[in-house]
């Protein structure tokens, strides 16, 4: 007996997620203004999935640099860039 089937919402990380629709970053901002999130004035530019794994970053994808008990998602916003990731949400002491 398996006590934790997968299913949408226990999918393992090896698992692909399906493709979210392309999103504006402005759009996305704007539902976060909230939560205190901010935007630089000018952006022009579709999200296509997101990420809290710098690693797993694709091309398109917003990352979200979330500071960790081991690890700070801030550290790796280099790999992020170079891995074609269009944006990051981090924190405002950064």
């Amino acid at each position: 007996m398996d006590l934790f089937p997968k299913n949408r919402y226990t999918r393992g990380f090896s698992e692909k997620r399906p493709p979210m629709k392309k999103t504006p970053l402005l759009e996305i901002a704007t539902l976060l203004a909230p939560f205190g999130v901010s935007s630089p004035p000018s952006i022009d530019v579709a999200v296509e999935g997101f990420q809290i794994d710098s690693r797993r970053v694709a091309p398109g994808e917003l990352f979200f640099a979330l500071k960790g008990e081991k690890e700070d998602g801030h550290h790796f916003l280099p790999m992020v860039r170079e891995r074609g990731g269009v944006g990051a949400v981090v924190s405002k002491e950064y």
